[in-house]
Parts: C-alpha cells; structure tokens; sequence
C-alpha cells in the first residue's frame, strides 16, 4: 500500500502529465471539448504518455485518443 507521499506524488505527475498533453493538444488541435479534457485529466499516467506519444504524429483527436 502506498503512503500519503506517495499517493500525493503521484497525483502530482499525473496532473503534470496531463496538463502537457493538454499544451500539446490544444496547440495542435485548438480548443479541446470539455468532455476530451476531462477525460485526459482523468486518464491514467501510462495512458497519457501513450496519447502523449500519439498525439506527437496525430493529425486529428481521433488519431490520439483511440
């Protein structure tokens, strides 16, 4: 079981990771549906840095999130 810390680390590097794949997408794609940034600001930390991956060659939303 993780510590406090821990758990506050990580939520950390998650927020941190989603608020870069935010940038990134936002500078791409323009202004994100609500519902897309929720879903990033939710997703896991190994999911985002798979969509962050993806999102580096995608030409649409679609392309990073499925």
């Amino acid at each position: 079981m993780k510590t406090f810390s821990e758990r506050v680390r990580d939520e950390g590097v998650q927020q941190g990771e989603a608020v870069s794949l935010l940038r990134l997408m936002h500078h791409k794609f323009g202004e994100l549906p609500a519902d897309i940034r929720h879903r990033i600001e939710s997703a896991e930390p190994d999911t985002l840095s798979r969509w962050f991956d993806q999102a580096l060659a995608a030409d649409n939303l679609d392309e990073v999130l499925h």
